[in-house]
Formats: C-alpha cells, sequence, structure tokens
C-alpha cells in the first residue's frame, strides 16, 4: 500500500483522524470500529483473508497492535447501534 504523507488521515464519517493496522496492511477509524478501505478479495492476501468484519475484533488476534487495541478500547466504551455481526 503507498502511503503519502497525510496518510491515513482523516475518517469521512466522523471526521478524527484514521490508524493504521499493520499486521492487515489496512487504515481504519478506531472511533467508528471500521476499516477505511476494503480487503482485497483474494483468498491468498495474507492481510485480508484474516482481516476480521471490524477493527476492535482484531485485537484477539494481534494483542501488541496499538490501532486494534484502541478500536476495541473504544468499542467496548459505547453501545452498539447496528447489529454486533456486522
Amino acid at each position: 500500500m503507498a502511503k503519502d504523507e497525510h496518510w491515513p488521515g482523516m475518517c469521512a464519517r466522523c471526521g478524527r483522524r484514521q490508524a493504521y493496522s499493520e499486521p492487515f496492511d489496512a487504515a481504519l477509524c478506531p472511533y467508528c470500529d471500521e476499516w477505511r478501505e476494503d480487503a482485497c478479495g483474494d483468498p491468498g492476501c495474507e492481510f485480508c483473508a484474516r482481516r476480521p468484519a471490524r477493527p476492535s475484533l482484531g485485537r484477539e488476534v494481534y494483542p501488541k497492535d496499538t490501532a486494534l487495541r484502541r478500536a476495541a478500547r473504544l468499542a467496548a466504551r459505547r453501545p452498539r447501534t447496528t447489529h454486533p455481526l456486522r
């Protein structure tokens, strides 16, 4: 993934700073608990094949990833208004 000087930038949904998860090579918004880019769809991709539906669920797989830990911490603080398996 090519990163420019502003990457990962601001979340288009909530306006807060996004984060980057190195194990999944993807930008995410820890506040919205959403990935900011789609998975590639290749079942053999070492990054996308293991990527959970929400960043907060990735903490179990990679407990040392700070972006995933933050997403999990923020997700635990707020009630879910959507389906839990989204």
